[in-house]
């Protein structure tokens, strides 16, 4: 595929020959497919928590990574850490360069390890600048992984980087006159080499150093999330992106005037055993803290006030940190609401990420090999390299067992596994003109040849909706289908989150084939009384996978997702209103997103797949996806009888 945009002008063509007699007041060829909206983005839904409609220029930016990929000299104290673990292998974590000998990274990533090799001018990991070994880790006295406490260490090189100022340069510590600020609503910039959080068949680190800049929360906000966060963390949020795993010791700096300097350690963020959550805070080390302990423990000078120092007669190599005026070409990354930019290296088009990480292992051994003996990186299979997270270590500290390298491998694969026409037959796409909001996108399930389910948050007060089915590959739709009535359950609430169900009635009959276009069966109701729990059960749409990777809605390809039906009551614990009317999902493997409200959650007895659901909410941002909460739908079988008397569908007893 040479652009997916192609692909997107190709639906808009292929609905366009089949929908424009259905559905005249939709004209599919005037649709921009890439600012089609999520529910989420709606002007109708913003409204709600009174946000301001989103412009299409917002909508196509909102499709762009949480990170932004960073040139070589943005971030020069950034700095990669190559780990090797004993029977983990490989893992990695970032960290931050305070002089010319010492670095600062996470102590959760290196307690007891000490093969260890720091990557220095790695903005791109295909081409590293420096490699130097590690010859000391000295570990925080207080570190406690379990109370996600002094979560710092310091690790000596085993000789001095090479400073230049340009690509390879110390941060700046804080004042020890900042200790008493709590810099709460300061622009915070998050860097690393960490997932990105879509799951695309992304090894770690990944290719390209990204950064993502947004606000400073107080610490008694974060504690709404994170019970055990006390004074030595600093929390910044996720709205415009954040950190993820592998970014775990990652530099969180901030800006004064001209003047960049450190204020945290990245530590820990919201996930399941993968994956980032965008909803929640990040949590970090926090620097002022530890002025102390760092100055103790390296040969960093903690200045007391901010000397201005002629930089002609500075030495560059000195290990005492001087404060560099800023080039004006790297201030727009600290900046909350940056301007959005795309650096060359990201428009590169790469034909194989497997060859660059090839060319990463042999720039490795050709550095390092003389200063880290114990490690011998043109060993490495980079595809399986960890995160901390995936590590032997890491998980038995929750009795969970090692993962194999087929396991991590396959842990780099999406959320979700991309359907085949005839996988999901009964799925359907349902595009939404929703007026001053332009186009929007969900999902739907087909439940007889005329009536088709979907969420009524989707379609409440909408008159122009157009179905697609047999669309498993939205590049080549085989039938568009116009809606002539809307039916939204009489006891919906938006607010409350309840009754999330809707029937559309098509203009006419779908043509069923019972190989790519058939309707799912209905659960009996003698299932009525069934909780489902520990079930497996499947969902499936079109929805964003969760990597904001310049990624249109619908996305091109449907998708599922199989994970356990969660009890009732372990969902109230993250969502205190579900009741009897919903049904949860857990999300460790993979779970719905933005733009798969609406769609099918079935399970299997014997040869018989049947709907228990329809996808209603999940926890996110404004955007985003979490992993880390069930996924929560409106419950098939408490509306059987409205299904019944309000569509031609008979619910066997």
């Amino acid at each position: 595929m040479h652009s997916f945009l192609s692909v997107l002008a190709v639906l808009a063509l292929a609905i366009a020959t089949v929908a424009a007699i259905q559905s005249p007041d939709i004209d599919p060829k005037t649709i921009d497919w890439n600012t089609v909206r999520t529910l989420r983005e709606t002007d109708k839904f913003r409204a709600r928590f009174g946000l301001a409609p989103l412009s299409d220029a917002e909508i196509r930016r909102s499709r762009i990574s949480g990170g932004t990929v960073a040139s070589s000299t943005d971030i020069p104290w950034a700095v990669g850490v190559l780990i090797h673990g004993g029977t983990s292998g490989h893992h990695f974590c970032t960290g931050v360069l305070i002089s010319a000998r010492f670095v600062l990274t996470a102590a959760n990533c290196v307690q007891g390890e000490t093969d260890i090799a720091i990557a220095l001018n790695a903005a791109n990991m295909a081409s590293i600048g420096t490699l130097i070994a590690v010859s000391n880790v000295v570990v925080h006295p207080n570190f406690s992984w379990l109370l996600g406490r002094d979560d710092i260490a310091m690790l000596t090189l085993s000789r001095d980087a090479p400073i230049d100022n340009i690509t390879i340069r110390p941060v700046l510590m804080p004042r020890r006159s900042d200790a008493s600020m709590s810099f709460v609503d300061w622009s915070a910039t998050t860097a690393g080499w960490g997932n990105t959080g879509n799951r695309d068949d992304e090894p770690i680190p990944t290719q390209f150093l990204q950064f993502a800049s947004d606000s400073v929360t107080s610490n008694l906000i974060c504690q709404l999330s994170y019970a055990w966060v006390r004074s030595t963390h600093i929390c910044v949020s996720t709205d415009n992106g954040g950190a993820c795993n592998g970014d775990e010791g990652a530099p969180v700096t901030v800006r004064e005037a001209n003047r960049i300097f450190l204020i945290g350690l990245h530590s820990f963020h919201y996930s399941g055993i993968r994956g980032c959550d965008r909803g929640r805070s990040t949590v970090n080390t926090r620097i002022t803290e530890y002025l102390d302990w760092i100055q103790q423990n390296s040969d960093v000078v903690i200045p007391t006030i901010f000397l201005s120092i002629d930089k002609k007669t500075s030495n560059p190599n000195s290990s005492c940190l001087i404060p560099w005026e800023i080039p004006q070409n790297q201030m727009s990354h600290h900046k909350l609401l940056s301007v959005e930019k795309k650096h060359p290296l990201e428009k590169q088009a790469m034909n194989n990420f497997s060859s660059v990480l090839l060319v990463l292992a042999l720039a490795v051994a050709t550095v390092i090999a003389v200063q880290s003996p114990d490690i011998d990186p043109q060993s490495i299979d980079w595809t399986i390299v960890r995160t901390l997270r995936e590590t032997d270590k890491y998980r038995a500290r929750f009795g969970l067992a090692p993962l194999s390298d087929d396991d991590i491998r396959k842990s780099r694969i999406s959320g979700g596994t991309i359907a085949t026409p005839t996988d999901v037959p009964w799925a359907a796409g349902v595009l939404i003109h929703g007026g001053t909001s332009g186009h929007s996108f969900c999902s739907g399930v087909l439940i007889s040849a005329r009536f088709v389910l979907t969420s009524a948050d989707c379609v409440q007060g909408e008159t122009d909706v157009v179905v697609a089915l047999n669309a498993a590959d939205m590049a080549s739709i085989g039938t568009l289908i116009a809606v002539s009535n809307v039916l939204i359950h009489p006891n919906f609430s938006s607010l409350l989150n309840r009754d999330d169900i809707a029937i559309l009635t098509l203009s006419r009959d779908a043509p069923i084939d019972d190989t790519t276009i058939r309707p799912v069966f209905m659960p009996r109701r003698s299932d009525a009384g069934l909780s489902f729990s520990g079930w497996s059960a499947t969902t499936a749409g079109w929805g964003t996978t969760g990597n904001r990777d310049n990624e249109p809605i619908p996305t091109q390809f449907l998708q599922f997702a199989t994970d356990s039906v969660t009890s009732n009551i372990v969902c109230q614990l993250s969502y205190t209103w579900v009741r009897s009317t919903h049904i949860c999902v857990s999300t460790d493997n993979g779970g719905p997103c933005d733009g798969d409200e609406g769609g099918p959650v079935t399970a299997r007895e014997s040869n018989r797949i049947f709907l228990i659901g329809i996808h209603s909410f999940h926890f996110s941002g404004i955007r985003g996806c979490d992993r880390g909460r069930s996924a929560v739908n409106t419950r098939i079988t408490e509306y059987l009888d409205w299904i019944e008397q309000n569509t031609d569908v008979v619910i066997p007893a």
